[in-house]
């Protein structure tokens, strides 16, 4: 039992406990095996590889630009808040959706992290870093915020083994050890954002684990490039074979030091001299091919290819499109999908059922092909307008939104096709009316009759006549009435 919990709390806890097993016998959904008997470790407990040296690495340039670029995918990524369908025209729930909406675009009010951006990058940079993130939330008001959420430091999160889900709200699920504190924290306050999970370990090795090998050998070798570069070595050694004292090394030494490398003097020397280059005398000294090697293995574990890491010389314009379809698809849709999934059941669906996160459009288009696959998906009557510009990035439209490219709203039945043009008719003009069945004649064997047209234009033109004729009547009473 966990220490530090007061007098009711252990009673209740210990309460928990023995109901623990008549619970599992009548109530389904819970393990048969005890998962905390098994090969967990907890958050804080990487053998492997210390959390702080993940950190630094994490730092460093290659891993920085992966993460930033699934970053950038995602928040280029449009995104609604959905009501449930049964209530999707209901005041009510469009005014609530817009409130979840700015709750999370402004999901707290501290100095930073203050922003949805802030947010998704912190879950980002934690998940490939320590392969798992921690989101605190609180429940708020409807009418203003309806809920918080804050990032926080995961360096400190352990998680309580003697937890289970049949005594929640009596014992806290986590503990937060920063500061030498073991200060409880209950289910409902925080949830983890995990980033690849497996049956044997609670937290399974990060991106930044897995490529741990192949980021501290790039440090080496751009260290060795920089020193190399930028002389902080010697790019030469001096031989002398006709010194015979250690005073005269020194003088040699003073000599070369004041006049050569001090004044700039050329050096004079009077006997044999051997010279021996050190460093790289090349690019290819330089372990240059290395470097590239280090670098595509380093994008491979984000999930990306060599352009992301600026290695375009096997690149044309053609290859670049689909290298930048595979980084999007393989890196950052995934991540976009889970961030979609935990935003789903532990914020929004978790304070109000019924309402949906959702990224508008996963496919990697830029803005004119985006905004042309929306017209056209419109223009088929595939989509509503309102849809059409939830693709494009735009709020949706109050008064009008839910309608089609025909004039149908949405829910009701479409509107039917004009019917085909009869052979030998010209089909009908923009706005003008389908002739009725009769005036233009019935076909006979495939032909139309003649004199059944030529009727049915007399008819059509003796109605206009009609039509004028009871217009200008009407005119010239209208002026009879003002004398």
């Amino acid at each position: 039992m966990p220490t530090q919990l007061p007098r009711p709390i252990a009673a209740r806890y210990e309460r928990g406990l023995r109901r623990q097993s008549e619970a599992r016998s009548i109530r389904s959904g819970y393990p048969i095996l005890e998962p905390s008997g098994h090969f967990m470790r907890s958050m804080q407990d990487f053998r492997r590889i210390p959390l702080g040296r993940l950190r630094n690495l994490a730092n460093t340039l290659p891993v920085q630009r992966c993460i930033r670029r699934v970053c950038s995918t995602i928040l280029a990524m449009a995104w609604s808040i959905n009501p449930p369908k049964e209530d999707a025209k209901k005041d009510s729930a469009i005014e609530l959706a817009k409130a979840i909406k700015m709750a999370i675009r402004r999901p707290n009010r501290e100095m930073s992290h203050s922003t949805y951006g802030c947010l998704t990058e912190s879950m980002v940079s934690d998940v490939y870093t320590q392969s798992f993130a921690a989101i605190e939330r609180q429940e708020g008001s409807k009418d203003t915020q309806p809920f918080w959420l804050w990032t926080t430091n995961s360096a400190g999160i352990h998680v309580n083994p003697e937890w289970n889900p049949t005594i929640e709200g009596v014992v806290p699920k986590f503990f937060d050890l920063l500061g030498g504190d073991r200060k409880p924290i209950f289910s409902k306050n925080l949830f983890l954002v995990y980033g690849f999970s497996n049956s044997y370990e609670l937290t399974s090795p990060s991106v930044v684990e897995l490529a741990y090998n192949m980021i501290e050998a790039w440090l080496g070798i751009s260290k060795f490039q920089f020193t190399t570069t930028t002389n902080a070595i010697r790019e030469y050694m001096l031989i002398l074979e006709e010194v015979h004292s250690q005073e005269e090394l020194d003088l040699f030494r003073e000599y070369w030091r004041t006049e050569v490398e001090g004044e700039g003097r050329i050096p004079i020397l009077n006997g044999k001299v051997n010279v021996t280059k050190l460093g790289a005398r090349n690019d290819e000294e330089l372990y240059l091919k290395y470097n590239e090697y280090l670098l595509r293995m380093i994008a491979l574990a984000f999930g990306m290819n060599a352009r992301d890491m600026n290695i375009t010389e096997h690149d044309n314009r053609a290859t670049a499109g689909v290298a930048a379809d595979s980084s999007f698809q393989d890196a950052s849709l995934p991540m976009a999908f889970k961030w979609q999934e935990y935003l789903n059941n532990e914020v929004v669906g978790y304070y109000y059922p019924g309402f949906e996160f959702e990224f508008a459009d996963t496919e990697p288009r830029n803005q004119d092909t985006e905004a042309n696959t929306a017209k056209t998906l419109f223009d088929g009557k595939i989509i509503s307008k309102n849809e059409a510009r939830q693709r494009v990035g735009e709020e949706k439209l109050e008064v009008g939104g839910d309608i089609f490219s025909d004039g149908s709203k949405v829910g009701e039945e479409p509107a039917p096709p004009a019917p085909p043009p009869a052979p030998g008719e010209q089909p009908p003009a923009p706005g003008e009316q389908t002739p009725k069945k009769g005036e233009l004649g019935d076909k006979k064997n495939g032909k139309l009759d003649p004199k059944a047209l030529e009727k049915g234009g007399e008819k059509k033109k003796a109605e206009e006549e009609k039509q004028q004729i009871a217009a200008s009547s009407s005119a010239l009473h209208r002026q009879l009435s003002l004398f």
